[in-house]
């Protein structure tokens, strides 16, 4: 049976094997972004303000967050709403 090194070069290209198989062009490289992980209430989200999702993704975030990254997290916002609260809340 033959034996496979296990270090760092192995590792990122059986990665890349297995995201090329199912579709992906990342495969084979290192992460450069944080996940971000959402649930969204259906129930609740209709009674908060777009303002009020923006504060609380800034507060509740563990890394500062640039305009745009906001805008990804919260595509029903506009910029011109993300601009305002972040403006209110300096």
């Amino acid at each position: 049976m033959p034996s496979i090194e296990f270090g760092q070069k192995s590792i990122l290209n059986l990665h890349s094997a297995m995201m090329g198989v199912a579709g992906y062009d990342y495969g084979g490289k290192y992460k450069t972004n944080d996940n971000v992980i959402m649930e969204i209430d259906e129930q609740v989200s209709r009674r908060i303000s777009k303002a009020n999702r923006v504060e609380s993704a800034v507060m509740n975030s563990l890394i500062p967050l640039s305009k745009a990254e906001i805008c990804g997290m919260l595509p029903d916002v506009s910029q011109t709403t993300v601009e305002a609260v972040l403006s209110d809340m300096v």
